[in-house]
């Protein structure tokens, strides 16, 4: 059904938006940090929306495919900030997380 669907499209978002995260591990030494950041970068909805949309004009996607998709994008603009804001609770103040938000992405030897 539609709504089985909607959980392994949020799991697809994050490994396919949330994983690469991952090459940060050099800048954040904070794994809870990193995984905030994953989730964030997974957070979407106009993707899943204008995609499912030529999906569906183009005759390569069901429209059941395109609820579930749209649904999961839903739940991942509502779900993973909260996600994230649990998990920089816990591992930095709100300084230190716009500290790490604001340094450059070159890679530390």
């Amino acid at each position: 059904s539609t709504l089985e669907r909607v959980p392994v499209f949020l799991v697809a978002m994050f490994l396919v938006r949330g994983l690469p995260a991952a090459l940060y591990s050099r800048l954040v030494p904070d794994r809870r940090a990193l995984f905030a950041a994953g989730f964030l970068q997974a957070t979407s909805l106009s993707i899943p929306i204008v995609a499912g949309q030529l999906g569906l004009d183009l005759g390569l996607l069901k429209p059941d495919n395109y609820v579930a998709l749209v649904a999961a994008g839903v739940v991942s603009v509502i779900a993973f900030p909260l996600i994230a804001s649990t998990l920089l609770s816990g591992s930095t103040t709100q300084t230190e997380a716009a500290a790490v938000a604001s340094t450059p992405l070159t890679p530390t030897t």
